[in-house]
């Protein structure tokens, strides 16, 4: 009787929990890449998947976007873009961006990457703000960024799906940055998809005023 109830209960507990699953909704799709959106319980900011199909193989991919880069699209916005540790499967960086409609930002995230045994590349990603500098009182602490890159091998290519959250944090009305939001998420990936060349670090570039 007590392992039926224990089972009985496991039940119930993974059918909430699924249950509690906010669910996708596509509010975009052309050009074979599908934009998807939802609501997530920790912001009021809402979370993106952009999935879409590259003739590029996984590892390629893969490798592209493991290295420290800026994408056309980052470029325009960034203003410090610093490794602070790197090896194989992790790497740190600390960024200060300014984005178009809103203060100066600034934010660390820990990337991570694994090969599941289904042959499938990922790339994880989230605020770690113990792990770079203070906060500066010229910049809005950024603390809540979480998303992933899942690399599929698909027929002759790859299936690219990106998920990202992110809240600006401060005053930051979620009507004003959602379709920014969009736009950069939808426009990063359209980017990957056909390994456009992006701007390298150089830090002999940054003035000694720009440095954490």
């Amino acid at each position: 009787m007590r392992v039926l109830t224990t089972t009985l209960c496991a039940g119930l507990l993974a059918t909430s929990a699924m249950a509690a699953e906010p669910a996708w909704v596509t509010v975009r799709s052309a050009d074979d890449v599908a934009v998807q959106t939802r609501q997530v319980p920790e912001s009021a900011f809402p979370e993106f998947r952009i999935q879409a199909h590259s003739r590029h193989a996984p590892a390629e991919l893969a490798e592209a976007l493991w290295n420290p880069r800026r994408s056309q699209i980052e470029a325009k916005m960034f203003e410090l873009q610093r490794v602070l540790s790197q090896s194989a499967v992790e790497r740190v960086e600390y960024l200060r961006i300014h984005p178009m409609l809103i203060s100066r930002r600034d934010y660390t995230l820990r990337f991570t990457r694994y090969q599941d045994s289904e042959g499938r590349f990922h790339i994880d990603f989230e605020t770690d703000s113990g792990a770079g500098p203070p906060p500066s009182p010229d910049y809005v602490r950024m603390r809540l960024i979480r998303g992933s890159w899942v690399l599929e091998p698909d027929g002759d290519g790859t299936r690219v799906t990106h998920q990202c959250l992110s809240d600006p944090s401060g005053d930051v009305p979620v009507w004003l940055a959602r379709g920014e939001q969009q736009s950069i998420a939808e426009a990063l990936v359209r980017e990957v998809l056909s390994l456009p060349t992006v701007v390298s670090l150089d830090t002999s570039r940054q003035s000694p005023a720009a440095q954490p």
